[in-house]
């Protein structure tokens, strides 16, 4: 599976994996709606994130824009050009918390 869903008492952790396509996104979705119903947080690890579909940057901006806090950490330089391929960055930058890995 190119992602996993973890729940902690109000905050949801989204590690996605690989690269994640159309395929993949119905689920993410579902998962994260019945995870998220509680959550203040949602915490995104894509450091070892493939190329991400367009649809699975829609379901974050979505995310953010319901959730009281969505961070995005360490994405990868295939989540990155992932972003600017589709013109993405910009509905998630406030989510992303480190750009340029150090």
């Amino acid at each position: 599976m190119a992602f996993q869903i973890g729940y902690t008492n109000e905050q949801v952790t989204l590690e996605l994996q690989g690269d994640n396509s159309v395929e993949r996104v119905t689920q993410m979705h579902q998962q994260l709606l019945a995870a998220g119903a509680a959550a203040k947080a949602v915490s995104v690890n894509a450091e070892h994130s493939g190329v991400i579909d367009i649809t699975v940057v829609q379901v974050l901006a979505a995310l953010q824009a319901c959730c009281p806090e969505l961070r995005i950490e360490r994405p990868s330089e295939e989540f990155l050009a992932s972003l600017d391929r589709c013109g993405m960055r910009r509905h998630v930058r406030a989510a992303l918390k480190q750009e340029q890995r150090d």
